[in-house]
C-alpha cells in the first residue's frame, strides 16, 4: 500500500515539475500580445511595440517567442527582441535589419553609431553596451541618464536576462545606433531626398521629399514650413502648442531636436520658438525641456500641458 502511494505521489512531483513550468511558459507569451497600434511614425511605433512586451518572463533555456520568430530558439535573444520589435513596428528591414546579436558591423543591423559621452538619445535609438555583449532600445533620455526597452535582461541590467524590463542606464557608458527612419524603400530601390515638392491640396506650404528614382513623394513627421506672411500659414487665430519648438503644427522629435540645438547654441530659436520650447514652463530652455517632451512622446504623464494650445 505505502509502495502504492509513493509510485502515485512520485508521479504527482513530475507532472508538477513539467506541466506546470510549459503552462506558465504558453501563458507568458500568450499574454504579452502587442496590443500596439502603429501610426505611421516609426520612432514612436518601436516604443509603443516594446512597452507592451514588458514583464514577459522567458522559458526554460532562454526559451522565448522571439527566438523562436527567429528561427534561433534558445539563445541569447536581446538583438531578436529589437527586431522583432521592428518588424511589429512595420519599420523596413533597410532601416533595421533583422540582427540575432549586437554588434556593429554593416552586416548586422547595419545602423550608424555614435557615442553616449557625445550624444544625447532620443526615442526609438537603439542602445549597446561598449563591448557589444547587449542591445536595446532607447525609451526616453532624462539628463546624464537614459531609460530603456530591452529583452534578456533583469531588474539590475547584468547578462544573466530572464525577460523584458525597462531600466535606466548612464547615457556615456553606451554606444548609440542612430536608425535613418527618414529613408524609404520600394520594390526594387532605396528612395532618396534628392528634391522637395509641395502640396496644395494639404497646405500651401508642406514640403515633401521626393524620390530622384521613382518620384514618389513622402514626408518626415509631418513637418510644414510656416511662411509667417501666408494668411494659411500665419491666421489671426493660430494655435501654439507647447513643447512645438520648431512651430511645425505638432509636437513630434523633431521638435526635441530643436530644444537641445537651441540648449547648446547650434541653433537658436526664435521668440515663440522659445516660448513653446520652455516644456516645464521653467522660464528657460534646457535639456530639461527636452526630456520632458520626450516622456510626452512616449505616453509617459508628465505635469506640463505638453501638446496643449497656450497662449
Amino acid at each position: 500500500m505505502k509502495s502504492s502511494f509513493n509510485k502515485i505521489l512520485a508521479m504527482v512531483i513530475v507532472l508538477i515539475i513539467t506541466v506546470i513550468p510549459m503552462a506558465v511558459m504558453t501563458a507568458s507569451a500568450d499574454e504579452y500580445e502587442n496590443t500596439h497600434v502603429n501610426t505611421g511614425d516609426y520612432r514612436l511605433d518601436l516604443v509603443g511595440v516594446a512597452k507592451t512586451q514588458i514583464g514577459f518572463r522567458e522559458g526554460e533555456y532562454n526559451d522565448t517567442k522571439y527566438g523562436t520568430w527567429y528561427g534561433l530558439p534558445n539563445q541569447p535573444w536581446c538583438a531578436m527582441f529589437v527586431s522583432w520589435c521592428a518588424r511589429q513596428a512595420d519599420i523596413p528591414t533597410s532601416i533595421i535589419r533583422n540582427c540575432a546579436i549586437a554588434a556593429p558591423d554593416d552586416g548586422y543591423f547595419s545602423v550608424p553609431f555614435v557615442d553616449g559621452e557625445e550624444y544625447t538619445p532620443q526615442l526609438g535609438d537603439l542602445f549597446f553596451t561598449k563591448t557589444f555583449s547587449h542591445v536595446g532600445i532607447v525609451y526616453y533620455a532624462d539628463g546624464d541618464y537614459f531609460y530603456t526597452l530591452e529583452g534578456n535582461s533583469n531588474d539590475t541590467g547584468s547578462s544573466e536576462g530572464i525577460g523584458v524590463f525597462s531600466l535606466r542606464r548612464k547615457t556615456a557608458d553606451y554606444y548609440f545606433g542612430v536608425p535613418e527612419y527618414d529613408k524609404h524603400e520600394s520594390a526594387d530601390h532605396i528612395c532618396d531626398k534628392a528634391f522637395y515638392a509641395t502640396s496644395d491640396e494639404l497646405h500651401p506650404h508642406l514640403s515633401l521629399y521626393g524620390c530622384s528614382l521613382c518620384d514618389k513623394l513622402s514626408y518626415d513627421y509631418r513637418a510644414t514650413s510656416f511662411d509667417e506672411t501666408c494668411p494659411d500659414c500665419n491666421p489671426s487665430d493660430k494655435v501654439y502648442i507647447l513643447g512645438d519648438a520648431n512651430e511645425g503644427g505638432i509636437v513630434n522629435i523633431k521638435d526635441v531636436t530643436a530644444i537641445q540645438k537651441h540648449a547648446a547654441g547650434i541653433e537658436l530659436l526664435g521668440e515663440n520658438g522659445v516660448r513653446l520650447a520652455d516644456a516645464d514652463q521653467s522660464g528657460e530652455v534646457n535639456v530639461r525641456d527636452a526630456t520632458a517632451v520626450q516622456k510626452y512622446l512616449a505616453d509617459i504623464p508628465t505635469p506640463y500641458p505638453i501638446g496643449e494650445a497656450v497662449e
